[in-house]
């Protein structure tokens, strides 16, 4: 089982872990392929489908249910909604949260040399809002993975550094739904 971590001392029911090396190098040597950008998602630039992998599938699941157990969330029925997401430079990700969702994660597979931050904004117990910028390319970010609640707002710095693209598997995790096809039958 992996290792897991809660952040932060206003924690806003976060969890990271590190995913190994070989399972690192693998997601992006997949990222890195021509297979990896060959099903667009709707609407969402730079973005695709992620196929179905059993070592994404299992961390997912073994973080999903470790992040809902430590934060007392209830249990349903659950999907992954998982993409691979690139950008360039002056790309950004403005504020935004998936309120329909009950998680959110990101998965960062390759980052640039320099200016790779991510925000997270909530409130306080006195009301007042906290931007929770952390700076993952400082520390040392590459081949962590994150979650938090769907609700959560976070945003994304537009990206400086011209030299190499930044790679993120990012994803949700959704009330089930019934539909034809599942994340798992995209392979």
């Amino acid at each position: 089982m992996a290792e897991y971590n809660f952040p932060y001392i206003f924690n806003p029911s976060l969890i990271t872990t590190k995913i190994p090396k070989e399972m690192l190098d693998d997601l992006l040597g997949f990222a890195k392929s021509d297979d990896a950008k060959s099903n667009p998602v709707d609407n969402m630039k730079n973005t695709f489908w992620f196929p179905f992998l059993e070592s994404v599938d299992n961390t997912l699941t073994d973080m999903y249910t470790n992040w809902r157990q430590y934060f007392d969330f209830e249990d349903f029925e659950t999907e992954f909604r998982v993409y691979t997401s690139y950008m360039y430079q002056g790309d950004h990700i403005m504020t935004h949260s998936y309120n329909d969702c009950f998680a959110s994660f990101i998965l960062w597979l390759q980052i640039p040399e320099q200016g790779e931050k991510l925000t997270f904004t909530y409130p306080l117990l006195g009301g007042q809002l906290y931007h929770n910028v952390i700076d993952v390319t400082k520390e040392g970010y590459t081949g962590t993975m994150i979650m938090f609640p769907g609700y959560l707002n976070y945003s994304v710095y537009p990206k400086i550094a011209d030299n190499e693209e930044r790679i993120v598997v990012t994803g949700h995790v959704c009330r089930q739904e019934r539909r034809d096809k599942s994340y798992r039958d995209w392979e």
